[in-house]
């Protein structure tokens, strides 16, 4: 027999506006997250609490263990958003993020550091369908000029490779 997804009420569903719900769950505060073509969404009937585009999120990530889905935003120095969910009823949730995020990827490229560590930049397609580089690092950074220049390099090599000028 067939499992029937969980579909969150009306009141909440509208807050994805004319977006159509692709997955959702429901999570232990009560709250829902609900992941439409254009963004991640965690909203109650009464509010929206958070609305974050796809080219925003690097990676998710599911512990069956602990009921926790936590989101990796692109910026770093944002906390991780940790979602407690009310049951173990995520799969279709989980598969419809790792989609999304991942269509947002157009392009990436990876170049390492002089001093090892390394710069990673990906052209993704923003919720509006226009290309945008996003760059980060994985390591500790010299912070000097020749760093500086592989990274513009990296970034540079990137965005011409898809066609995006400077």
């Amino acid at each position: 027999m067939r499992r029937r997804r969980p579909l969150p009420p009306a009141d909440v569903r509208a807050h994805l506006a004319k977006d159509p719900l692709l997955a959702a769950s429901e999570l232990a505060d009560g709250s829902w997250a609900l992941a439409s073509p254009v963004a991640l969404v965690i909203a109650t009937a009464g509010e929206q609490r958070l609305r974050r585009p796809w080219h925003e999120i690097l990676h998710a990530r599911w512990d069956g263990e602990s009921r926790l889905f936590s989101v990796t935003y692109v910026d770093t120095s944002e906390p991780v958003l940790e979602l407690r969910t009310k049951d173990d009823d995520v799969q279709a949730l989980a598969d419809v993020v790792r989609e999304r995020v991942t269509s947002s990827l157009v392009h990436t490229l990876r170049r390492e550091l002089p001093n090892g560590s390394e710069v990673h930049v990906h052209i993704r397609r923003g919720e509006d369908g226009e290309l945008l580089s996003q760059t980060t690092t994985t390591g500790p950074l010299a912070g000097d000029t020749e760093e500086a220049q592989v990274i513009l390099a990296a970034e540079a090599e990137a965005r011409g490779a898809v066609g995006l000028g400077e």
